[in-house]
């Protein structure tokens, strides 16, 4: 008897010899994802949104509601409420480094981005901008 022979013993016939079996690893699926798809959120999201080309206006925060994340136009139109382009509605939201986003789900909640409407996205140094908070505690000295 073989040291890779396996022997299983069945009532009516008597004893089986097996041949020995390999363990196959297993096959992963190669499907490529969108993140979107991962993405199922069950909360409200709150990001601060700074005017394109005004580094004088601290962001708005924006509390954007569960169901409103399902709808980008949405997000957009709630997003034109709150900080006042003079160009008119919000187009696209880009991140600080000038990166437009594409959909709800790359919104990252309590992320700063920049409201952008007709014109080009302006490359200045918003992360130097200082928030409401200070703003107000430095008045009230």
């Amino acid at each position: 008897m073989s040291s890779g022979t396996v022997i299983v013993s069945d009532a009516q016939r008597g004893p089986v010899h097996l041949s020995p079996l390999q363990i196959q690893p297993v096959v992963h699926s190669r499907i490529i994802v969108p993140a979107r798809w991962k993405r199922i959120s069950n909360e409200s999201c709150t990001i601060n949104v700074f005017t394109n080309g005004d580094i004088l206006v601290p962001p708005a925060r924006v509390l954007i509601p569960k169901h409103t994340l399902a709808s980008w136009e949405n997000i957009l139109a709630m997003v034109t409420e709150k900080v006042h382009l003079r160009t008119g509605a919000v187009r696209r939201l880009c991140m600080l480094n000038g990166k437009a986003l594409r959909g709800a789900y790359e919104l990252k909640n309590n992320h700063c981005y920049v409201a952008v409407g007709a014109e080009r996205f302006r490359s200045l140094p918003y992360h130097l901008v200082p928030c409401r908070g200070v703003i107000h505690s430095l008045t009230d000295v």
